[in-house]
């Protein structure tokens, strides 16, 4: 008598574990946030936070000023992310507007969290002209492409922490090389050989300055060179878009606190509070208001023939090398 075949597995019973693994996901920010939370707190049970407050409130206006002015530079950086990826990808978006765009989805991004999602919608509120599959390219292109640069930044910080600045400069030629060469990647029809060595520059001046913003709030009387803050900032920056928790929160801190030890921990957790509002909530506070009233679509001029000079201009300027076949 041969053997039956097994009966297949119900509908329902073959989905739940896809549905348990979706629903895991989505929870691993929140889980990250609370075991980060949980260290963060065992981590500063010795510290006397009654002393911190005093210690923020203390710090004169011109360093206050100082860290407005960095996180605005930072802000601007990032910014230029969306203005190089909107050209890569031929949108069509002006400058002025893809970059005011991307401060507005970075600055609620990297508070809230959920980096890509938050992007994307932001943007499409932004760009009303923008569909949201093109907005959410973008999102995916700023994330992956800003993730590879800080992975590169925060190795070579480390690097240099340790004293190995010879073989730190070394692999930034190496890899600045290489990356010069990548001309082609998927999604990014108008790439130029430039594109990925100009997102490496942006994001190397957007984490400088905000390094900048945590040194300066640092109290008048702790001595640590600028240039020790911002690399162990690389690192604690690494280390919290990792753990995936919204804002790097808990991650960033214990990384800053065991890369400088130098410091007091009630000075440099001072700091990291200054740092948390004059470079998160403000911003994204700014942000969000800014969001209740969107700009406006972008009127599209009609075509023009171009004559003379301005035909002459117009084909230096082409995003594409194939235009120079008109001239043939």
């Amino acid at each position: 008598m041969p053997a039956s075949s097994p009966e297949p597995a119900p509908r329902g019973a073959r989905t739940l574990p896809l549905n348990l693994g979706q629903t895991a996901l989505r929870l691993l920010p929140l889980l990250a946030l609370g075991l980060g939370a949980l260290l963060l707190a065992r981590r500063c049970e010795g510290i006397d936070f009654g002393a911190v407050w005093p210690t923020l409130l203390a710090l004169p206006p011109l360093q206050w000023i100082g860290a407005l002015a960095c996180t605005g530079l930072s802000l601007w950086a990032l910014g230029q992310y969306d203005v190089v990826l909107h050209r890569a990808m031929g949108t069509g978006i002006a400058p002025a507007r893809a970059r005011a765009a991307g401060m507005r989805a970075m600055a609620i991004a990297q508070t809230v969290g959920f980096g890509s999602i938050t992007g994307a919608l932001v943007r499409w509120r932004c760009l009303p002209e923008c569909d949201l599959w093109s907005a959410t390219r973008l999102s995916l292109w700023v994330s992956v492409s800003f993730m590879g640069a800080l992975a590169m930044l925060a190795g070579l910080s480390l690097l240099l922490l340790d004293g190995h600045s010879a073989l730190a400069a070394l692999l930034a030629i190496a890899l600045i090389a290489g990356v010069s060469r990548i001309t082609r990647l998927p999604g990014l029809p108008q790439m130029r050989a430039g594109t990925l060595p100009r997102l490496v520059l942006w994001t190397t001046i957007d984490t400088i300055a905000a390094g900048a913003v945590l040194w300066l709030l640092l109290p008048a009387g702790v001595e640590v060179p600028v240039t020790t803050v911002v690399f162990a900032y690389l690192a604690a920056l690494g280390a919290g878009l990792a753990s995936q928790s919204p804002g790097g929160v808990g991650a960033f801190e214990l990384c800053l606190l065991a890369l400088l030890p130098q410091v007091p921990e009630t000075d440099l957790l001072a700091a990291i509070i200054g740092y948390r509002v004059v470079y998160h909530a403000g911003p994204a506070l700014i942000a969000l208001l800014a969001l209740i009233r969107p700009m406006a679509p972008e009127a599209r001029p009609g075509l023009v023939v171009a004559e003379g000079a301005a035909r002459h201009r117009a084909l230096a300027q082409a995003p594409q090398a194939e235009w120079g076949l008109v001239w043939q």
